[in-house]
């Protein structure tokens, strides 16, 4: 009898290799089990055409009607009901795997497959740990950095119709590694075609933005994008541990906890991308259900009827997050952690087929875009209402006169500066102890008087320079923390100093550093005669003038927010 595993790599389900071990494997064939009940539910799939097989798997392959559509689970389970039955008939059939990746490299100029005609199967990959793209790179960044992925999608789940050429198919990014010893994927820095702006984030162009609040929300709101997402909708990494990260705060699916380095078997955490997933479900219920969770049958824990709260958890107050979990059948049964997976378990989600659904749904499907306008607004409300006693210090008691953070974060700058350091730790708005960087170091730093309603634009300087010096913090050597740990009451005398320091390898010091100055010119089109590729299509009266540092330059527009917590 022919192994399972090899009737599904013979449909183009090739998610396992010989090199995986008996463990590996097992999961991997689940993972193809259930990516076959998938495909096999849709309305259209692959054919192979008649004839001798050209070498390239795409070009063996014929979008066709589905006339065998498997209605079991997605579960994969082999003995799930109708699996078998389904399975025969696409082998009767000859139906293949509709969505398939290619993996090329440019060589002069053209496109290249980074294996030959001489291998088992020309084309059509899944892991980033394939051994024909290993042998391809080595572990080698140069190797890495010249690899070209490419989709062709014949579902017509996302899009009408896909190229099989390679040069005219589906981009899909690069591959990076980012453990040694196993965690690798998919990674899509965004194209042009895909740009956050206000015609495809709020639904309207600038021109037609008459709400001074609407202006100033989507300037801060834009330049955070340019550093978390690259100013766009599919840019998106597919390849830490935190499996998929994407959106315009780069909403995490699932990050490691409690492992460093973290390992397959850690207890993957709760992350920020399954929230936006319930609440766009919740306000976009039949797109939600026929893009995402009825074709890949995954569903959210917790989530987010339209017009309730979002999910709030025991930590809220302090960070000012909301987090959830992706689930899959068999569903996970802890009652006190619902949805829980090893990190092991989603190396499912690293796979080219899941790496392209991320990317297709921020391509192709507007309410999935245009709904991150709400939440990405949602996250500055939740932030500002944060109240904390402007004479709070690292190490030292709370004071009781506590004021939001609304009241002395009023300008563009220092609003975008804040919810960086919040993007990059949520912890940051809480903490306590002496460590950088915290608003409670930020505020040391500034030292500003605690009538924050009559702070003005010489205090809302110090306060911006006090942030980017408590990110410079985290630079320092430990000896010169431990002795600007002794000087608690004269850390302001070193604000300047520390916040125009040269710039180091610590990215988030670089990032405020850039957001203090946004916008870039270089990476406008509007400042070339002729613009090079890649160059952001943002119009000039976004951008200018730069973020402003002026007090009360920052207003909120909270138009059709869900209700706060």
């Amino acid at each position: 009898m022919v192994d399972l595993a090899d009737r599904l790599a013979a449909l183009g389900f090739n998610l396992f290799f010989s090199g995986d071990g008996a463990g590996a494997k097992a999961i991997w064939l689940r993972h193809a089990v259930r990516e076959f009940q998938i495909y096999a539910s849709g309305s259209r799939v692959a054919q192979e055409i008649m004839g001798p097989p050209p070498p390239r798997w795409l070009d063996r392959l014929q979008a066709v009607a589905n006339q065998h559509i498997y209605k079991g689970p997605k579960d994969g389970d082999e003995n799930a009901a109708g699996f078998m039955t389904c399975l025969a008939a696409w082998e009767k059939e000859r139906y293949r795997c509709p969505v398939v990746v290619d993996l090329f490299y440019r060589n002069k100029g053209n496109l290249e497959h980074i294996e030959t005609a001489n291998d088992p199967i020309f084309g059509n990959h899944w892991r980033y740990d394939d051994p024909r793209l290993v042998a391809f790179h080595g572990g080698k960044k140069a190797q890495l950095k010249r690899i070209v992925v490419r989709v062709c999608d014949l579902t017509g789940l996302f899009r009408p119709a896909h190229e099989t050429s390679p040069d005219k198919m589906e981009p899909g990014g690069g591959i990076a590694i980012f453990s040694k010893d196993w965690q690798g994927g998919y990674v899509r820095h965004g194209s042009d075609a895909d740009e956050i702006l206000p015609e495809t984030l709020i639904g309207i162009d600038w021109g037609s933005i008459t709400k001074d609040e609407t202006k100033a929300t989507f300037r801060v709101l834009r330049a955070i994008c340019e550093i978390e997402s690259g100013g766009r909708f599919d840019g998106i990494n597919g390849y830490d541990d935190a499996v998929i990260s994407c959106g315009p705060y780069n909403w995490a699916l699932a990050p490691a906890r409690g492992a460093k380095p973290s390992k397959p078997d850690a207890v993957a955490g709760a992350g920020e991308l399954a929230p936006y997933l319930a609440y766009w479900a919740g306000r976009e219920a039949a797109d939600a259900k026929a893009k995402f969770f009825d074709p890949f049958g995954v569903s959210l824990k917790p989530d987010w009827p339209a017009g309730s709260a979002g999910p709030k958890k025991p930590s809220w107050p302090s960070t000012r997050n909301y987090i959830g979990r992706i689930d899959w059948a068999p569903l996970d049964t802890a009652s006190q952690d619902p949805g829980k997976k090893r990190l092991d378990d989603l190396q499912w989600l690293h796979t080219t087929h899941w790496f392209w659904r991320w990317l297709a749904l921020g391509r192709y499907v507007p309410s999935y875009r245009k709904r991150q306008w709400d939440l990405g607004r949602a996250r500055l409300r939740d932030i500002l209402s944060f109240e904390i006693d402007p004479a709070d210090r690292p190490g030292k008691p709370a004071g009781s006169k506590k004021v939001r953070l609304s009241k002395m974060f009023t300008s563009e700058v220092a609003v975008a500066l804040l919810v960086r350091c919040h993007v990059r730790w949520a912890g940051f708005l809480s903490l306590t102890s002496f460590r950088g960087p915290s608003l409670r170091l930020a505020l040391a730093f500034a030292n500003l008087p605690t009538n924050v309603g009559k702070w003005g634009d010489a205090e809302q300087a110090q306060l911006i320079e006090a942030v980017i010096a408590a990110c410079a913090f985290n630079g320092l050597t430990s000896a010169e923390k431990k002795e600007l740990k002794g000087k608690l009451d004269e850390l302001h005398d070193h604000r300047s100093r520390l916040a125009k320091r040269p710039l180091t390898s610590d990215k988030l010091y670089a990032d405020c550093r850039a957001l203090a100055e946004w916008p870039k010119a270089a990476e406008y089109r509007w400042n070339y005669a002729k613009p090079p590729a890649g160059k952001y299509a943002l119009v000039k009266a976004v951008c200018s003038p730069t973020l402003s540092r002026t007090t009360s330059s920052f207003k909120l527009d909270e138009a059709g927010l869900p209700p706060m917590p």
